[in-house]
């Protein structure tokens, strides 16, 4: 199935953040800057989504 986005794919070396809402995105990328793991990363990026 072809599925055609709006947005552009950007590719991460060191950590991937997926979220619908750009903002929940950049604070999961924050997270892991500072040392946080992916659990952490997801709990934060899914708190900011349902604010």
């Amino acid at each position: 199935m072809y599925y055609q986005s709006r947005r552009s794919p950007v590719l991460g070396v060191n950590g991937t953040v997926a979220c619908s809402q750009p903002l929940a995105a950049q604070i999961g990328i924050d997270i892991l800057k500072q040392g946080g793991n992916a659990a952490d990363a997801a709990c934060h990026s899914s708190s900011t989504e349902c604010y």
